[in-house]
């Protein structure tokens, strides 16, 4: 049996089971919590199909158990269901791919503003730490056993701090892309809440780094012989012409590398995928992206790059762009439904796929 009532705030029609009555819920569409009393002896008209709820997290609630209605207490304890449904892999357009970043950019730009000013924390503590020891060792005011052990920490810190942005980085991936589906307004904690998912996300990562090692060990291979013989030789056209052709091929190849597997992370975050799992959807649904992928990694690199010859101002406005790319990108190539994806309406942007899920 359940309970069907009116939500006090926004009067949408919810479904609950019985044991919740006398318990606090939160509607999925306006998030007021509100406590749960015993229903009249005339029951509220159930309709046909509940409502699809249009928020991330009860959404993936309804999804997976079928009662997005739980308790303060136990949202926080258990802050969220991963989506089960089927994707559909799909083509990328440069065109709209740019068009609705922008427009994901544009229309929420205070929220993004504030998720890159949390994810920079890490890395800004970790400068401020290597500044405040190259002050030391420049002033010779340490022995060098101090020094290299102050280095040696400096190492640890910086493994802390990239650790802490691969955290960091996963929840913000889980806002962006609430903010993606309808949600204007989730909660900055959600940026916390993806501890369970850094050491799969690390490993990732780790692999990404090992695949993408031979390139970057070509190019350096190959410049050293080069670079000697130049010392020595008359005419250096041909070293020259080498050192670019490899170098482009590296970058090429780096470019490939994460066009085709950089997308694990969006498989973690939203899906809970398992590290190879995650790295072999990312190779799946991008493929036949590649070229439209690194086209946007060129124009979106190069606001990205922008920003950062604009300090520390320009990098907090840019890179939110570059995060809107990456969630848009994903949520295309999966076929899933988002706030400007075709067919999508203000008021009912999530139930065109409600049946696939």
């Amino acid at each position: 049996m359940s309970i069907t009532f009116r939500c006090s705030q926004c009067s949408e029609a919810l479904t609950v089971p019985d044991e919740a009555a006398g318990q606090q819920v939160r509607c999925p569409f306006c998030q007021a919590v509100q406590t749960l009393t015993p229903p009249p002896p005339v029951p509220v008209p159930v309709p046909s199909i509940p409502p699809s709820p249009p928020s991330d997290l009860s959404r993936r609630e309804y999804i997976e158990t079928g009662n997005p209605f739980q308790p303060p207490a136990e949202i926080d304890d258990e802050p969220f269901v991963f989506v089960k449904g089927p994707l559909v892999a799909s083509k990328l357009s440069f065109d709209k791919l740019f068009n609705d970043t922008w427009n994901l950019y544009k229309n929420h730009l205070g929220m993004l503003i504030g998720i890159v000013v949390i994810m920079s924390v890490p890395n800004f503590l970790q400068n401020v730490l290597g500044q405040i020891l190259q002050l030391l060792a420049s002033s010779g005011a340490v022995s060098q056993e101090v020094f290299i052990g102050m280095l040696l920490f400096l190492y640890f810190i910086s493994f802390i701090a990239w650790v802490a942005s691969i955290w960091l980085y996963l929840g913000a991936l889980r806002m962006i892309l609430s903010i993606a589906r309808g949600n204007p307004s989730p909660p900055f904690s959600m940026i916390f809440s993806e501890g369970r998912l850094v050491l799969k996300a690390v490993l990732v990562g780790i692999i990404l780094f090992i695949v993408a090692l031979p390139f970057v060990g070509v190019a350096i291979g190959i410049l050293f012989p080069l670079w000697y013989y130049n010392q020595g030789a008359a005419d250096v056209t041909i070293p020259i012409v080498i050192t670019l052709v490899v170098s482009l091929v590296s970058v090429l190849g780096l470019c490939y590398v994460n066009a085709r597997l950089f997308w694990s992370y969006l498989f973690l975050a939203d899906r809970n995928e398992g590290i190879f799992e995650s790295l072999g959807s990312s190779w799946r649904f991008s493929r036949g992206n590649v070229s439209v992928i690194v086209l946007s990694y060129i124009v979106f690199g190069l606001i990205g790059a922008l920003g950062m010859l604009l300090c520390c101002v320009g990098m907090i406005l840019t890179m939110p762009i570059v995060h809107c790319f990456t969630v848009i990108a994903y949520l295309i190539m999966t076929g899933q439904p988002y706030l400007y994806s075709e067919g999508s309406r203000p008021d009912n942007r999530l139930e065109s796929r409600r049946d696939e899920w």
